[in-house]
C-alpha cells in the first residue's frame, strides 16, 4: 500500500505500489506470445495489473471533485489516451463517513506508468495549467490517495 504519483499523489516520487511477478507467469503477470511479454501485454490487456486506488474526500468537496473529474480528467484522458477508452472507472462511496467520501478508481491493463495523471494533466493543460489543476483536486482530499496493483488469480 502506498501513495501513487499515477493520480492525486503529490507526484515527487515513484508509486510505492506492489508491482512484481504475477500468478500467470511474466513481469506483470500475462503469458508470453512467441516468447514476446509485450505482445501479450498488447493483446491481453485484461490479464495485466489492475490498479486500484482509493481517494478520500472532504464530504463537502464531494460533488466538487465529481466535476472536476467530470470537466478535467475525463476530457484529457479522451482526448490524449483514446486506447484507455473502456478501461478505468470511478466508484463513489453510497454513504459519507466520518467527512469522508471516498472514491474508488480502477484501471485496467497497461504499463503502470501510462496511468500518471499528473503526466496527462501536463500534456492537455500544460505545465501551469496542470498544477493549478492538481492543487484544486488536492484541497477537495481528506488525505493522499492511496493505491495498490493487482494480478489476476488463477484459479
Amino acid at each position: 500500500m502506498g501513495a501513487s504519483r499515477w493520480g492525486v499523489g503529490d507526484g515527487r516520487g515513484e508509486p510505492r505500489c506492489g508491482r512484481g511477478r504475477g500468478v500467470l507467469g511474466g513481469q506483470y503477470g500475462w503469458p508470453e506470445i512467441d516468447g514476446d511479454p509485450g505482445a501479450a501485454a498488447a493483446t491481453y490487456w485484461w490479464l495485466q495489473p489492475t490498479l486500484i486506488a482509493i481517494n478520500p474526500v472532504l464530504a463537502d468537496h464531494a460533488d466538487g471533485f465529481e466535476d472536476w473529474l467530470r470537466t478535467i480528467a475525463v476530457p484529457a484522458s479522451r482526448k490524449y489516451r483514446p486506447d484507455q477508452e473502456g478501461r478505468w472507472e470511478i466508484l463513489r462511496a453510497a454513504e459519507q463517513e466520518d467527512g469522508t467520501v471516498v472514491f474508488a478508481f480502477i484501471f485496467r491493463g497497461g504499463d503502470p506508468a501510462e496511468w500518471n495523471l499528473e503526466e496527462l494533466l501536463d500534456q492537455a493543460l500544460g505545465r501551469e495549467g496542470a498544477q493549478r489543476a492538481l492543487a484544486d483536486l488536492h484541497r477537495m482530499l481528506k488525505r493522499e490517495q492511496t493505491s495498490w496493483f493487482f494480478t489476476p488469480v488463477k484459479l
